[in-house]
């Protein structure tokens, strides 16, 4: 069986030691001027095939849009990289005005994917001031890190179940990167304790489950 059955009270104080002991010095990330945020859950499936448009999500069977819904999906005045875009973040930008909305792609709860700047991206500020959009998919080895911040996701949320599924969803993005042999680095970025995370060794660990029998 692929996981640890463990009841819900230890969950924190075990995520907690089993991250600190994959910890090795801090791998530091240059010429990648790009982020792109997901959610843990969808984090593996891009380290595996990259950063997707939506047709190419639905061209490689990830996704099944009606053509309907990719036209509406290609407004982009709604939807800022339509159906054939990526869209991006850059941050510290001294160009922009005052008041303007800036994303923050170092948000807790996502994925924060640093993407190479040699990346072909156009500047689109119509939602956010630092938001850039490629117009094609971005291949998995334009993908130099991926960044989660989960020690700060405990400090600051209660929710244990959605705990267990980042910690899990780890676990799989470091075993589709070692599968793989991708040049990907993960790094653990809370606050200014940041070091990275050995993959290999994270890999191996087992998935959490709660205990049917807690409380």
């Amino acid at each position: 069986m692929d996981s640890l059955d463990i009841n819900i009270k230890e969950i924190v104080d075990i995520i907690i030691e089993k991250i600190y002991s994959t910890k090795i010095e801090l791998s530091s990330i240059m010429n990648a001027k790009f982020h792109h945020n997901t959610s843990y859950k969808n984090a593996p499936l891009v380290c595996e095939h990259g950063i997707l448009t939506l047709i190419d999500l639905n061209k490689i069977g990830l996704r099944n849009d009606s053509k309907e819904l990719l036209e509406r999906f290609d407004d982009t005045e709604s939807h800022i990289n339509g159906a054939s875009g990526v869209s991006l973040a850059m941050v510290g930008l001294t160009d922009l005005y005052e008041g303007e909305s800036e994303y923050d792609p170092f948000d807790f709860s996502k994925v924060d994917f640093t993407i190479s700047s040699n990346i072909k991206a156009h500047r689109n500020s119509l939602h956010y001031g630092n938001e850039y959009i490629s117009d094609q998919s971005i291949e998995n080895d334009k993908i130099l890190s991926v960044d989660v911040r989960i020690l700060e996701y405990i400090d600051k949320c209660k929710n244990k179940e959605d705990l267990i599924d980042m910690y899990n969803n780890l676990i799989e993005i470091a075993r589709v990167i070692r599968k793989n042999n991708l040049d990907i680095k993960l790094r653990e970025m809370s606050y200014n304790n940041n070091f990275s995370i050995d993959v290999s060794k994270l890999a191996l660990f087992k998935k959490l489950e709660i205990s049917k029998l807690s409380a």
